[in-house]
């Protein structure tokens, strides 16, 4: 292995050959790094990469998993994974190859999690967010066992850490009755009506076009979503992610009414960012006196209303564009357990009118035999 020292631009390079996926040999350079080290570290991992062997190291796992993942999926998806490995996995596993990796080496990782505090808060990370970034690098291993020879994934031994979040926020159709009547801006109004009633993602609403809209069937169709990071237009989030979502008539006819005041329709017709929508829904909770929520937990209240309305779990994971009904039934089954008391006054309510009606009709009956 050789670096070089690029004089003109005050920087390392590296130049070698290596054999790629196909057996050719080639010759290739990567320039632009400050530190010779770094420069010899690329090519370390460059060529880890190229060998498909387990004796690699987590960096080169990770750039090949990455580069993988680029060009398989969506890139939002691609970025939020990026930033995980980088913050919390390449810091402290990167430079281990996967051949001295051991049980006892992801548990001190695991417990280097549990301890670790945000240099600004000083709070820990959160139970979701530690189960994620163990999943993530359960998800490598599992990369490593397919494609470079690796024997077992130990997270599979050591196990997860981390609990899945069982709740989420949400607003009760009263509280999201009160938050209208502290919203003064028509505009808000609407589009805080269309997430509540929807149950779309916030990308989803974001990027929508007035010919989305069918205003004789009063339905939306979902069929693109927004990416904030670069404020483009993409493919939804997955395949059943588009779908046709039946819609108030009265709301529809807001939208309607919306559009059709705008001097010139936009692209998108509601020209927002998330940002701006969260800003103004805390602007509102606040004025309104209602817990605080974020715009995506206005999805979470939409399914909320519909399971306490008794609308069935298969109508329920379609609207909200889930894979399968097992997947609704994952993310909301605290829900189903809290409308369980709703199911039990309900039956109580009924036993009771059951008693009354069997008392007064066995009042009736003495009577009458007397009689």
């Amino acid at each position: 292995m050789a670096a070089y020292r690029d004089t003109e631009r005050k920087t390392w390079y590296c130049k070698f050959r290596y054999t790629d996926w196909t057996g050719k040999s080639r010759w290739t350079t990567k320039r632009g790094f400050s530190t010779k080290s770094e420069a010899l570290r690329f090519e370390m991992n460059f060529k880890d990469q190229s060998k498909g062997k387990a004796d690699i190291t987590i960096n080169a796992l990770c750039d090949a998993y990455l580069q993988d993942r680029k060009a398989q999926g969506k890139m939002q998806s691609y970025i939020t994974v990026k930033r995980i490995i980088d913050k919390h996995i390449r810091p402290t596993l990167g430079e281990f190859r996967l051949s001295v990796i051991t049980k006892r080496t992801i548990r001190e990782w695991q417990n280097h999690l549990l301890e670790y505090k945000n240099p600004v808060t000083d709070s820990k990370l959160s139970e979701n967010f530690l189960r994620n970034i163990n999943r993530q690098l359960s998800t490598l291993f599992n990369y490593a066992v397919r494609f470079y020879d690796y024997p077992s994934n130990p997270l599979h031994v050591v196990g997860a850490i981390g609990k899945r979040k069982h709740s989420q926020t949400f607003l009760t159709i009263d509280q999201f009755r009160q938050l209208l009547a502290a919203i003064p801006d028509d505009y808000y109004s609407l589009v805080f009506k269309i997430l509540f009633f929807s149950g779309m993602r916030v990308g989803e609403f974001l990027a929508l076009s007035l010919k989305d809209f069918n205003f004789e069937k009063n339905t939306i169709n979902i069929n693109k979503t927004f990416v904030h990071y670069d404020k483009s237009i993409t493919t939804p989030k997955t395949e059943s992610s588009a779908r046709i979502i039946a819609m108030p008539p009265t709301i529809m006819q807001e939208i309607k009414k919306y559009a059709d005041s705008l001097y010139e329709c936009p692209d998108r017709l509601f020209d927002a960012t998330h940002k701006k929508l969260s800003w103004n829904l805390k602007k509102y909770l606040n004025a309104a006196d209602l817990p605080p929520i974020s715009i995506h937990d206005l999805r979470h209240s939409h399914v909320s209303y519909l399971i306490h309305s008794g609308v069935p779990i298969t109508t329920i994971s379609k609207r909200l564009g889930h894979k399968s009904p097992q997947i609704t039934l994952n993310t909301y089954s605290h829900m189903y357990l809290e409308s369980e008391s709703d199911v039990a006054n309900l039956l109580e309510k009924e036993v009771k009118t059951t008693a009354e009606t069997a008392l007064h009709d066995h009042t009736l009956t003495n009577k009458s035999s007397r009689l």
